[in-house]
């Protein structure tokens, strides 16, 4: 759920699809985006383009393919069958234009980003930027700037309660290790970010000045509460020097068990004792036939005899 609510944010403050991008750079980037997922032939990226970014009828579809592609010809296999010719892409699409962000948005299934991911750490570790057996983290993209009707999205990480969404995820990264890489590049993509937004001139009358390190006591969940402001610089040299849990209601338990029952029949049955069952189901007492010393039931009926017991097996009938 982490990951997703990080993964959101990110998709938020970073796509511009319908903020006033420019058409011919997010047809660019539709196609880059399919072309990272798997190498596709031209009918293929045709059919996969959204249709206000680029179908038949789009002029700029063949000068995009063009610049972020290369046509891989046509083989014949080892079996005879003639392989199609597709597309991959170019070297510095991965380096400039790979958007994970934007891959998220349009895969289907999970798999279709981590296969661009497995992609991407090819051509670094082919290139040489990257030890051999070691992964790389998302290249994430620092967004187009917003036409300027809109306000940047990315004024949303001004916010302390996002501040402290922050502190909480590296601090368990840090001490308890229970953190995956992924979500820990999405925090450091959101903080750096959020650092990029910040203007200086948003709190002209707060300097970081030397002052001793602010401590504060907080309460588990009131996220709000953590910090006294929005200013990312005072909240970064703030403190927190505990965490209150709330408090854990007390669970009862019933110690009644089938095994403490049965073990009390069985007392009473050594004992000669008897055991009382509340059924109320059970028959009363008046109606209950009695059981005499040998165990032989009085007859219910008048005038019906009880039947004597069989005779031995040597005696005759």
């Amino acid at each position: 759920m982490l990951e997703s609510c990080l993964t959101f944010l990110a998709s938020i403050i970073s796509l511009r699809t319908n903020l006033g991008a420019n058409q011919t750079r997010l047809s660019q980037l539709e196609m880059v985006t399919l072309l990272c997922m798997g190498d596709k032939t031209h009918s293929q990226l045709m059919e996969l383009m959204p249709e206000r970014c680029g179908t038949v009828q789009s002029k700029d579809f063949e000068a995009a393919l063009a610049e972020v592609a290369e046509y891989r010809a046509p083989n014949l296999e080892a079996s005879g069958n003639m392989q199609q010719g597709m597309y991959v892409p170019k070297g510095h699409v991965w380096e400039e234009l790979y958007d994970p962000i934007h891959v998220l948005l349009r895969a289907v299934h999970r798999r279709e980003f981590q296969n661009s991911m497995d992609r991407f750490n090819e051509y670094v570790n082919q290139t040489g930027r990257m030890r051999s057996g070691s992964s790389a983290w998302p290249p994430f993209r620092e967004p187009a700037q917003c036409h300027e009707a809109y306000s940047d999205p990315r004024k949303i990480l001004k916010s302390r309660v996002f501040h402290a969404l922050v502190w909480l995820v590296l601090y368990k990264a840090v001490t308890q290790h229970t953190v995956s890489e992924h979500v820990v590049s999405l925090v450091i993509y959101l903080l750096e970010m959020a650092v990029a937004v910040t203007d200086p001139t948003d709190q002209p009358t707060q300097v970081c000045t030397v002052k001793q390190t602010t401590e504060r006591n907080v309460n588990d969940g009131d996220l709000e509460n953590w910090f006294e402001s929005d200013w990312l610089s005072d909240n970064l040299r703030t403190t927190i020097s505990s965490i209150t849990l709330p408090a854990q209601p007390d669970v009862l338990f019933d110690t009644d068990s089938d095994d403490e029952w049965e073990e009390e029949v069985e007392a009473s049955l050594v004992f000669g004792g008897s055991v009382e069952v509340d059924d109320p189901l059970s028959l009363d007492s008046h109606l209950m036939p009695t059981l005499g010393p040998d165990f032989s039931s009085t007859p219910a009926i008048e005038g019906v005899e009880s039947l004597s017991a069989l005779p031995p097996a040597a005696q005759p009938l």
